[in-house]
């Protein structure tokens, strides 16, 4: 990479530092806050500003000529990066949400001294957990031309037309000037109750040699939901004001409008009124109930007797009904949420008959390099309701030929229905923020040389573009869209170590395995902005299929976009690798001492979303590392334990995947290898125990990568599961037994 880290980073010219970008969840920039957007107008530049006209504004109570009161930040060859886009109270946002879980479990069973000696068992499950988060939301506010709510300097301003979607709350208006806000933080809660209920019958059947189990299980979950949103209806109400004394009215003052604020450097800058936002931010609420019963039948016995064991048998049936009611608030169904999609229903249901059977056959045992030979094998019938019948199988063998190595190997196949929500999710049309097009200042100098430069270049796009028009997102459910079941291969090999030490050097055990695993029709949901840019950040853009194929052609008027974002089916997803896996156990001292050594190594994690494309290797790549793992250690003695825990992520590189030169590129598209470490000391009595440690002992950092990598963020390192993103902390565990 051509210079240090950084040193191509936009510098503020505010602070004289490198930009920050902390509003989106990606990490990149998101809407400007602190700005208005206005038609273009001669006027004073901000520092680093260029040109004399401008068409994006931030308060500056310094100016006099121009537009007075505003600097100019946007608008012809100015780059984004001039515009505020940090607002302090993004930072309140959760990264992980705080929750609260209450269980109940109760168990119990009766010997009925019947029917084979059978039990008459029950389970019952409760579970409630409430979480909440904190989130930040910014305001593109609207002021009608002519409004009395817009100052005489800007009463000239003629931002646009009205827009499609949530962002028309003018009617047939124009928009004569918008305000860019950050308003501030909002709430979510959530409340899940979970109740599972199981009552059986098991029993020996009769004299064979045979046992039986017969349960009912029935689960039903009940989600409440709610959030806060800017309702669009009051906005639009609001935003027809009138001038009343030395303040505003709403013209229809129905349901207690209250008046937007008059367009002041204070709105502009995120302090909105408290009796405002109480009319137009509401609560909202939805819910979502899920059932299922399942009806199973197992038999399990020995079939018959060879020369070198019992051949075991399993066989089975099972019955489960499953259904879905999830209703979005009612100001979702009808489209009344500001920048967010209208939803309606998901309602559904299926249901299966399956049946089953295991067989385990020992063929060969205690023999000249056949100390244990063992096969398995296994298949399924499935029947859906919703998608037909479909069969699995799994065969697998075990063989030792010594009593110290052990080879073993499976292969078999899997099918899945998609699941109710990705089947009947109900069909919706919404708009995402205009700020997400890929194309936003497509050739500003940053971008020179990249494919997104040239793919929005070849869409006769004006220089210095900006989106006005939000961009259309188009959901549907699976079923509707023909959503095809899910199924896979795969295929594992490998060998057992077991050699036996010296006497007191303990006993290990060392074993590889090969694996590898082929999924066809993988039910999944991109994500629009993931869409977007995936398109766009595509060498082969339009003419390579991928997930341009989602992304229908610009409106030739607006340049407006509109993207699929269905569950859809994965063509081909392919996992290969190896496990390598070392177990050691010793007793050393007054005390026993574990050790577990787990390391993962892929040798290809690849994709396609459709047949006709080409796989997409991305193994190696951000977010898909080649290798990973983990080592445990833990010493006992006399029930006191002491423990060490490793966590460990390869190094990840995308700059050939994404064709660019390290040695050249501006942008920094690697992280380097990740490790974190947790101890812990913990006590075990009878009937209680406690354990106190701290996680991330070192405070490790999830590595940076640039914005412009496409990956999505949290902050400005990558979203990956195996990166801490808390930091250190103290834990205390305690549990009591009655």
């Amino acid at each position: 990479m051509v210079g240090a880290w950084g040193s191509f980073d936009f510098v503020d010219p505010k602070t004289g530092k490198p930009k920050c970008y902390p509003i989106s969840g990606g990490g990149s920039n998101g809407v400007t806050v602190n700005t208005i957007g206005t038609n273009s107008i001669a006027g004073v530049g901000a520092a680093g500003s260029v040109g004399t006209s401008f068409n994006r504004w931030r308060p500056n109570a310094a100016i006099t000529t121009g537009l007075v009161g505003f600097e100019g930040v946007g608008g012809g060859a100015n780059n984004l990066n001039v515009r505020d886009t940090f607002d302090p109270r993004t930072l309140n946002r959760s990264l992980i949400s705080p929750n609260e879980n209450h269980n109940l479990f109760v168990q119990g069973g009766m010997d009925l001294s019947a029917l084979g000696d059978a039990e008459l068992y029950y389970e019952v499950l409760y579970n409630r957990r409430e979480s909440s988060q904190t989130g930040f939301t910014q305001l593109a506010l609207d002021y009608r031309r002519g409004s009395a709510l817009i100052p005489a300097g800007l009463a000239a301003s003629n931002f646009s037309a009205p827009l499609s979607g949530a962002s028309n709350m003018t009617g047939t208006d124009r928009i004569g000037v918008r305000a860019f806000i950050g308003a501030g933080n909002y709430d979510s809660t959530q409340s899940v109750d979970f109740l599972r209920a199981v009552v059986g019958l098991k029993g020996a059947l009769l004299k064979t040699g045979w046992d039986y189990d017969v349960a009912f299980t029935r689960s039903d979950s009940k989600g409440n939901y709610t959030f806060q949103s800017f309702i669009v209806d009051r906005l639009t109400q609001a935003s027809d004001a009138v001038a009343s004394g030395n303040g505003f009215v709403c013209r229809d003052p129905a349901s207690g409008c209250v008046a937007q604020p008059g367009l002041t450097t204070a709105v502009i800058g995120g302090q909105l009124p408290a009796d405002w936002l109480g009319f137009v931010l509401r609560p909202v609420t939805g819910t979502s109930k899920y059932t299922e019963d399942v009806l199973t039948a197992t038999l399990t016995g020995k079939v018959m007797k060879l020369p070198y064991g019992d051949v075991k048998a399993a066989v089975g049936a099972e019955v489960r009904r499953m259904s879905i009611n999830d209703t979005p608030p009612v100001d979702s169904q009808k489209n009344n949420l500001y920048g967010l999609t209208s939803a309606v229903p998901t309602r559904g249901s299926d249901s299966v008959k399956e049946v089953f059977a295991e067989l385990e056959v020992p063929l060969l045992a205690k023999l000249p390099l056949a100390e244990q030979l063992t096969a398995n094998v296994s298949g399924r019938w499935s029947d859906y309701k919703s998608y037909g019948g479909g069969s699995t199988y799994k065969f697998g063998t075990l063989w030792s030929p010594v009593n110290w190595l052990t080879l073993r190997g499976t292969t078999g196949t899997s099918y899945r229905a998609p699941a109710l929500y990705e089947q009947h999710l109900g069909a919706t049309s919404g708009f995402i923020s205009q700020q997400n097009d890929p194309c936003n200042n497509w050739d500003s100098p940053t971008n020179a040389g990249t494919a997104r430069a040239t793919n929005c270049g070849s869409e006769a796009l004006p220089a210095a573009f900006n989106a006005t028009q939000s961009i259309r997102v188009l959901t549907t459910g699976g079923a509707a869209a023909g959503l095809k079941a899910e199924t896979s291969k795969n295929h594992t090999f490998g060998l057992v170590l077991q050699p036996s030490l010296p006497t007191g050097l303990g006993d290990v055990s060392l074993a590889v395995d090969i694996f590898s695993i082929k999924v066809s029709n993988g039910v999944a949901r991109a994500g629009s902005t993931f869409i977007l840019n995936s398109c766009y950040d595509d060498p082969q853009f339009r003419t390579g299929g991928g997930y341009c194929r989602l992304v229908n052609a610009r409106d030739p008027a607006q340049f407006g976009l509109t993207v699929n974002d269905s569950y859809v089916n994965l063509a081909t997803d392919i996992v290969k690798g190896r496990d390598y896996t070392a177990r050691y156990t010793n007793d050393i001292g007054i005390g026993k001492l574990r050790v577990n050594v787990n390391i993962t190594e892929f040798t290809s994690q690849a994709n396609k979303l459709f047949d006709t494309d080409p796989l997409d290797e991305v193994n190696g790549t951000i977010g898909s590392p080649e290798w990973s793992g983990t080592l445990d250690a833990s010493y006992e003695v006399k029930g006191w334990r002491v423990y060490y825990g490793l966590n460990y992520v390869g190094k990840m590189d995308s700059y050939a995947y994404l064709g660019q030169d390290p040695a050249a590129s501006t942008f920094k598209l690697n992280t380097p290898k990740y490790f974190t470490h947790t101890v812990s000391v913990g006590y075990k009595a009878d009937k209680w125990d406690i354990t106190v440690g701290i996680r991330n002992l070192l405070d490790e950092k999830p590595p940076v990568i640039s914005a412009q990598a496409g990956y999505s963020r949290v902050g400005n390192a990558p979203l990956y599961s195996g990166f801490d993103f808390v930091g250190r902390r103290l834990y205390l565990n305690a549990s009591k037994t009655f």
